[in-house]
């Protein structure tokens, strides 16, 4: 999802879109904001609309890409720091595991200002000397992230998650079904260079090797509800495993090939459905804890929007036994 664009949260379910700009961007006069509305530049699910238009929950809002010239002060690191200070999931002496919220970076690039890993270098006397990430998750995937507090519990994550004393769970939204209710994706992997400045993550059977298992939760029309698991770590692995099985992550433009419905995402269908549910850090045998990231408004709107059939004392019972098999492979 582009910078310009935002998902409606439920909590302005039924508010004005004048009154919600107006809200997010309150350094700009209300004058102005009706200005831009009135001539198509703000856009609701990619159509002109009326100020007075009252909000859904889920519909994408779009504002002009300059509109950030003058609101600089929303994207400061320190205000980024203040989201994540909020969404902090667990803590003790050796590490601090954060909900990463959906659209930040977990490291700099070329084309990111702000990211987890510049906020963490800018803030070590808060978080702990040497306070460093001890693996990632994408821009647009949202969801637990481990953020180590010292060089020497840095060292200590990275030994476990290469003994595979760390499991991680996801939730994916994908389109299609899979054929199989659950199953083992075991394609080596590799990247390719698509342009100067596209690179995407493929099957090569020379590739690096890359393990997922997968259980259907639900299925409904032509979608499924997964738990995923990665065996292995590779860039981009859950997303190319999943779209090389004909089940490709809603919203991730990057692996729907499908011309047709890259064009017919709109809202919540636009966005990477894509969630680190939970981590699972085993400190001895007999000895485990796991930490749940709660559910991103925007997978909570599309699972309500197509019908999936759930409860949380079955997704529970269904989550526990897949961590067995995980186990168990």
């Amino acid at each position: 999802m582009n910078k310009n664009r935002y998902i409606i949260e439920s909590t302005y379910e039924g508010k004005r879109l004048d009154w919600w700009l107006k809200k997010n961007f309150s350094n700009l006069k209300f004058s102005y904001i009706e200005k831009l509305v009135r001539t198509g530049q703000v856009r609701v699910n990619g159509g002109r609309i009326k100020a007075s238009y009252k909000l859904s929950a889920g519909e994408e809002v779009r504002v002009p890409p300059f509109i950030f010239n003058e609101v600089k002060r929303f994207i400061k690191s320190n205000e980024f720091y203040k989201v994540l200070s909020q969404r902090i999931l667990y803590c003790d002496k050796d590490v601090i595991i954060f909900d990463k919220p959906y659209g930040l970076a977990v490291q700099d690039g070329s084309k990111v200002s702000y990211s987890v890993d510049s906020i963490i270098s800018s803030l070590d006397s808060e978080l702990g000397a040497n306070a460093r990430l001890v693996h990632r998750i994408d821009k647009n995937t949202s969801g637990a992230l481990i953020v180590a507090r010292s060089l020497k519990s840095s060292s200590l994550f990275q030994e476990k998650f290469i003994n595979s004393h760390i499991k991680k769970l996801y939730w994916a939204i994908v389109i299609g079904k899979p054929k199989k209710g659950f199953g083992i994706i075991d394609f080596p992997l590799s990247k390719k260079n698509v342009s100067k400045s596209y690179e995407k993550v493929v099957v090569d059977l020379n590739g690096l090797k890359a393990i997922s298992m997968y259980k259907v939760i639900d299925t409904k029309d032509n979608y499924s509800w997964l738990l995923l698991s990665p065996v292995t770590g590779r860039k981009h692995q859950l997303r190319a495993h999943c779209a090389e099985i004909g089940c490709p992550i809603v919203g991730d433009q990057k692996y729907i090939i499908d011309s047709k419905m890259k064009q017919n995402s709109i809202g919540v269908f636009s966005m990477t459905q894509l969630f680190a549910r939970k981590i699972i850090i085993h400190e001895s045998i007999d000895e485990k804890y796991s930490v749940e990231a709660p559910v991103p408004s925007h997978m909570r709107s599309i699972i309500d929007y197509i019908g999936f059939k759930y409860n949380m004392v079955k997704l529970n019972e269904i989550e526990s036994i897949f961590e067995k098999k995980i186990y168990d492979y």
